[in-house]
């Protein structure tokens, strides 16, 4: 199952603000505009969805994120109009698909509009689609924000077994409550 054949060419999402963004499949041809949003976020912003202060991707880095195969991981972007990377979600899959690990990060200039939401609910759509039963998260403890978007959305916030500065969240997907009702 493709990226493409869930999502299409992508759809436009209207944030609170009245912007604008496309979100698609992250795909080839995108590293250099990926490495760009790298570059453009926050010291901040790159140690709270990477856990350390890198400047730039590593090549394999770039290659999961635009080979990703919707089965064992997806990375989905969102897109200006002028083809600028704001927003870029992914998760990658445990082998049995049992859980799938997530991680979101917009830029500086478009939080709080909606957008880490919508790329989260793109991306649960694609993760329902191949058979992720529930996605789960570490994030930095003193990252409220992304912890009370998790929470929003429905994840349940517990602690990590990855130490005492995260905290993990964990959301069931509807593909398990589906076969549970039909079970």
């Amino acid at each position: 199952m493709t990226l493409d054949r869930i999502l299409g060419e992508g759809c436009i999402a209207r944030l609170s603000d009245g912007r604008e963004v496309t979100i698609r499949a992250a795909r080839a041809g995108d590293e250099p505009l990926i490495q760009a949003f790298v570059a453009r976020l926050s010291l901040t912003s790159r140690y709270q969805r990477f856990f350390l202060a890198l400047h730039e991707l590593s090549v394999p880095a770039l290659e999961h994120l635009v080979h990703g195969d919707a089965q064992s991981e997806a990375a989905l972007l969102a897109l200006t109009g002028q083809r600028e990377v704001v927003g870029l979600v992914q998760y990658v899959g445990s082998e049995l698909l049992e859980s799938a690990e997530v991680a979101v990060v917009v830029a500086d200039a478009w939080r709080r509009v909606g957008l880490g939401a919508q790329l989260l609910t793109h991306l649960q759509r694609v993760a329902t689609a191949a058979g992720v039963e529930q996605v789960e998260a570490d994030i930095l403890r003193d990252n409220i924000a992304a912890i009370e978007l998790a929470s929003k959305l429905g994840a349940r916030v517990g602690r990590s077994p990855n130490g005492g500065g995260l905290v993990r969240v964990v959301r069931p997907l509807a593909a398990v409550a589906q076969r549970a009702d039909l079970a």
